[in-house]
């Protein structure tokens, strides 16, 4: 083995998660001191994407650096442009005085988020019918899941058997005991498998930090989809987290998901409780208004969240101030709130024809409440 006296190298940091398009994205490789003496001077950090055929430097930093032997330090980029769908970024260093250029350089595969395939609703704290993840196909056209991996953060995964397709539009639930998950969700109308030679160990984390982070890959090996969520069902089980929408980049510094506010606890093979078509950047959006219970089912409001918002409760009053019904409540893991309403009251009666007004509270890491959102609903109890 040839020995330099100084030798910077770099290395992957773990794993990349997808990336979101039009949104600036970290890159991180570990740079190591491989040579015989400290080394002391500036590095030029670049990364290119590659995509079929083109090249394109989507992010850039120069740094100064101090490593003795045998040291490592994360360094990284912020990207912006890193193309739609499945590139490779290549990631390279150029160093003073480093004089083994052989391992200045590493490439990966990577692709954006949302891709055809997302993940839209999470089991990780059942009552008994076993974890499972639902997917979500986004696509005008059906997938071929054969071959897919799902993995989570300690590495523990399971593959996908050959033969399993999911539709256009359509949901599949990957189960880690899919007879006891149909047991517990008698109504689950989409299709449920189990995954070959294991199962991604989904913990349900202390309410600090990350929870877990899961990885699914295509048979080729390309990122499909990575999420990461945090403890959100404290001591409940039989709850799942939903994601407020599938357009929502998982990548996102905001994150996508929401406590399902479900009576059954949640939603597998079908759309979720917690979900928005759009959602508002400010405010509260209600749809629709008017609102007829016997014809429309439900309405649906939708309020903005904002930075250091921590849980929320929703409320329903008539214009005389008096609480109608308690909407919702939970924490705050989304850039959205978003819940429904009957047309009932908390002893299960009909709402009379009016205006009602909706509150929303959010709180903050203290525990008090921050702010309020307010909207309004036209009410008409009208017959067919």
């Amino acid at each position: 083995m040839n020995f330099h006296d100084r030798d910077l190298s770099i290395s992957l940091d773990g794993l990349l998660h997808v990336h979101c398009e039009y949104e600036v994205t970290d890159v991180t490789v570990l740079m190591s001191n491989r040579g015989l003496e400290d080394y002391s001077g500036i590095v030029n950090l670049t990364v290119t994407s590659v995509r079929a055929g083109f090249r394109e430097t989507v992010g850039s930093r120069q740094f100064g650096s101090v490593l003795n032997p045998g040291e490592e330090q994360v360094v990284g980029a912020g990207c912006r442009g890193i193309p739609h769908g499945n590139s490779i970024l290549e990631i390279r260093i150029e160093a003073e005085g480093d004089t083994n250029r052989s391992n200045d350089s590493v490439s990966l595969l990577t692709s954006s988020s949302p891709g055809d395939v997302v993940i839209s609703e999470i089991m990780y704290r059942p009552a008994g019918g076993g974890e499972w993840i639902e997917l979500f196909n986004r696509s005008p056209g059906s997938v071929d899941l054969s071959g897919w991996t799902v993995t989570d953060r300690s590495g523990a995964s399971g593959s996908i058997s050959d033969g399993v397709e999911i539709g256009a539009g359509g949901y599949i639930i990957l189960a880690q005991d899919p007879r006891g998950m149909a047991s517990e969700f008698p109504a689950c109308r989409g299709d449920v498998t189990s995954l070959e030679n294991g199962w991604p160990r989904l913990n349900d984390g202390d309410g600090h930090g990350t929870a877990e982070e899961i990885f699914v890959r295509s048979r080729d090996g390309i990122m499909a989809e990575s999420v990461s969520y945090r403890s959100m069902i404290i001591d409940e089980k039989g709850r799942s987290i939903e994601r407020l929408s599938p357009e929502l980049c998982s990548a996102g510094r905001d994150g996508i998901w929401l406590r399902c506010g479900s009576s059954a606890g949640a939603t597998p093979g079908e759309r979720n409780y917690c979900h928005t078509g759009s959602i508002p950047s400010s405010g509260m959006s209600v749809s629709p208004d008017p609102f007829c219970p016997e014809i429309d089912g439900t309405v649906r409001f939708s309020a903005a969240a904002a930075a250091g918002e921590t849980s929320y409760g929703a409320s329903l009053f008539d214009m005389e101030g008096r609480e109608v019904a308690r909407l919702a409540s939970g924490p705050v893991g989304a850039p959205a709130v978003s819940f429904c309403w009957d047309g009932r009251d908390e002893e299960g009666r009909p709402a009379m024809t009016g205006l009602y007004i909706c509150v929303v509270e959010f709180k903050c890491g203290g525990g008090g409440v921050c702010r309020r959102e307010k909207g309004i609903v036209r009410v008409w109890a009208g017959q067919r």
